[in-house]
């Protein structure tokens, strides 16, 4: 019996498989630009809470710059490891330096803590 249901469950992968794919690729890229279009919506109009300037565009390419030489730096100490990581600061104060996350719900910026959500990333421990 598992094996029939193996069959079916290939065949009809192999059916809906390439029906899929072309719709929820475009779904995915549409979900993502949207999200990224209320970010720097929110970041046009955030005034940081530490300085009271606008973040503007300069907070996510900074917090965007940051996340590339955070991965970067993984990649280089550990060449053959894959990360699971979860991107908490989207927005960097590029007067003052402070770090916020952005809340999809309220559609809004939140302070993070001192490391920015990115300290126990630093910490990676890899099985002997």
């Amino acid at each position: 019996m598992p094996r029939i249901a193996a069959i079916f469950l290939a065949i009809v992968l192999l059916v809906f498989l390439p029906v899929i794919i072309p719709v929820i690729i475009p779904v995915v890229a549409l979900l993502d630009h949207a999200y990224r279009k209320r970010l720097r919506a929110a970041a046009g109009t955030f005034a940081c809470l530490s300085c009271g300037g606008i973040l503007g565009l300069e907070s996510i390419r900074l917090a965007d710059a940051q996340w590339d030489e955070h991965l970067r730096e993984l990649r280089e100490k550990y060449p053959s490891t894959r990360f699971r990581l979860v991107r908490h600061v989207r927005a960097i104060c590029p007067a003052c330096g402070v770090r916020y996350a952005f809340s999809e719900r309220e559609r809004t910026f939140v302070q993070t803590g001192a490391g920015g959500g990115l300290s126990a990333a630093h910490e990676v421990t890899t099985k002997a």
